[in-house]
């Protein structure tokens, strides 16, 4: 157990530059008016590479670190949200104590954030945006959007991706 928590103390210091610049991007898309309305609720639209990354990340931590069981992985994860993904997990944790739609497995809490924070149409978006991206900058600042921009589209083949590069 002690070693569990060291190892997670490790990996909130070594992801914590990681996990502000997540935050500021909240803030930010917040700033931006990246807010819809849905009945009564205003959620902040995170984009799609945000969410993934987060998620990709912990995977990735979770692997290395041998942490298999779904309570542990939803625990550990939970602790590194804000703002308004903090308050969301608030409302999941009351739903759980009332009993209604509790997370009860890693990949079902994966597939309601992503629910709730990506767009339902992120890879359209990234198709649109990759057919309009163009180098205006570094060479460096292009790949990195082409990059990320290519992991949004699931279907997109290597030809395709050559092409739009």
């Amino acid at each position: 157990m002690e070693r569990r928590i060291i190892s997670l103390e490790k990996f909130a210091s070594s992801h914590e530059t990681w996990v502000s610049e997540l935050v500021i991007r909240m803030e930010e898309l917040n700033q931006e008016n990246d807010v819809v309305k849905e009945g009564t609720k205003d959620l902040v639209l995170f984009c799609a590479p945000v969410v993934e990354n987060f998620l990709f990340g912990l995977d990735q931590y979770f692997g290395a670190m041998r942490v298999f069981d779904d309570v542990s992985k939803i625990n550990s994860a939970s602790t590194f949200l804000r703002d308004v993904a903090q308050l969301w997990w608030r409302m999941k944790c009351t739903d759980r104590e009332k009993r209604l739609n509790a997370i009860q497995s890693w990949d079902q809490f994966k597939s309601k954030l992503q629910k709730h924070f990506v767009p339902h149409n992120a890879e359209n978006e990234a198709k649109g945006k990759l057919r309009r991206l163009r180098q205006s900058g570094s060479i460096r600042d292009y790949i990195k959007e082409f990059t990320t921009l290519m992991l949004e589209i699931d279907d997109l083949t290597e030809k395709d991706a050559l092409f739009h590069f």
